[in-house]
């Protein structure tokens, strides 16, 4: 049987973290040099980011975010190459006894320009995607080659057309990596070893870049699993509040973005401080009809979240004990009958995350039900056929 794909020779240990950086210096290892870097807070940055996280949702492989250093494995940054329309980034690396040296060096050519496209990517001239370059290059700093046979990321043209890893892709990185894929399960459940890779589980659910000393301890667990991070005491104190307060404030689940950003904000500032920009939102005004602390908006909020009538002592305490809005949400949002009626929910929308199968869209499950919306616009119980949400 053909292959479809190329192989360069050497492979990275794939039972350590494999170490990336953007660059901030050069080092005498690297196997080339930079001529400027990349800002890691930029938005090719966060292209690079996606890449990575993509290819160890399909290898197994931890890949592991860290200042730069000249230990580093694989270093990102750019290069004076050939300016535009021609080769567009380059790899470069030394190996010896088919193992890759740390310094491998990504250089994205600096005299490419790019333009704002959807999703959001960036263009270049050509109209190729520069996550699918980084996809390319990361590609073969992981050791494959180039194949023309098929589309495929890894053609050594690119083309706008091919914006994801292909099946070509994919089998080929299956074939250097194949010990990384072992995925088992027992009653904790998805073993972190499998392809998703710890550190991407970390992104999808605590939001932030697992810590190498995270990283060890997890490689030296004997059976480390999603729902140990999903269920862990940080995803407790900062993601499940974020996770419901989305379903409270706008009868959904977070989209990723807003879930990233709300949940890095909710390490410095308090619930309430992150309740009120929900609240000041017009998605909120638009499905509750008002932001205005009132008998309506608090019965609104007994039916939309907790599913059933406020009794008139309840909505007294609420609507005339002096809180803000904000103050009401949050509350509503992190009440332990609420937390009852949705944990389960929660999790499941995490583990789906951790595991790059999430959607981002919708209501946490059919209990939070939007053909019945309670809208708060006269203080009466209003109803209506179709999510406003």
């Amino acid at each position: 049987m053909t292959n479809d794909y190329n192989l360069l020779g050497p492979t990275w240990n794939a039972s350590q973290p494999i170490t990336w950086s953007f660059a901030t210096a050069n080092f005498g290892n690297s196997a080339s040099q930079f001529t400027s870097y990349m800002g890691a807070t930029s938005v090719f940055a966060q292209q690079v980011e996606a890449a990575f996280a993509r290819w160890a949702q399909v290898s197994g492989l931890t890949f592991v975010e860290t200042p730069d250093a000249s230990a580093v494995d694989i270093r990102i940054g750019y290069g004076a190459i050939d300016g535009p329309y021609n080769v567009v980034a380059s790899t470069s690396y030394l190996s010896s006894g088919g193992v890759f040296h740390p310094g491998v060096t990504i250089k994205f050519d600096s005299g490419e320009t790019y333009t704002a496209g959807s999703n959001p990517q960036l263009l270049n001239a050509g109209g190729v995607t520069f996550e699918s370059i980084a996809l390319h290059e990361i590609g073969h700093s992981l050791g494959l080659d180039h194949y023309n046979s098929a589309a495929a990321i890894m053609n050594a043209s690119p083309s706008g057309s091919i914006i994801d890893l292909t099946q070509s892709d994919i089998d080929g990185i299956h074939a250097l990596y194949s010990h990384a894929l072992t995925a088992s399960t027992n009653s904790g459940g998805q073993l972190l070893s499998s392809s998703t890779g710890v550190d991407a589980i970390y992104e999808n659910v605590l939001q932030r870049h697992a810590t190498p000393d995270e990283l060890t301890a997890w490689n030296a667990t004997p059976t480390p699993t999603v729902a140990s991070i999903v269920g862990s005491a940080e995803a407790v104190q900062f993601v499940d509040p974020i996770v419901r307060i989305y379903q409270a404030a706008f009868g959904r689940v977070p989209d990723k973005a807003g879930l990233s950003f709300n949940v890095n904000l909710l390490h410095s500032e308090t619930i309430q401080d992150v309740a009120s920009v929900f609240v000041a939102s017009s998605e909120f005004t638009q499905r509750y009809g008002s932001n205005a602390v009132s008998d309506g908006l608090v019965q609104a909020l007994y039916e939309n979240v907790l599913g059933r009538e406020g009794s008139s002592s309840e909505v007294s305490f609420w609507s005339h004990g002096g809180g803000s809005a904000a103050q009401i949400i949050a509350g509503f949002a992190q009440s332990s009958e609420f937390q009852q009626l949705s944990q389960t929910a929660v999790n499941n929308f995490l583990t789906s995350a951790a595991q790059g199968q999430q959607s981002y869209t919708g209501s946490l499950n059919s209990t939070f039900d939007e053909d019945h919306l309670v809208v708060a616009t006269t203080g009466l119980a209003l109803t209506t056929d179709h999510p406003l949400a």
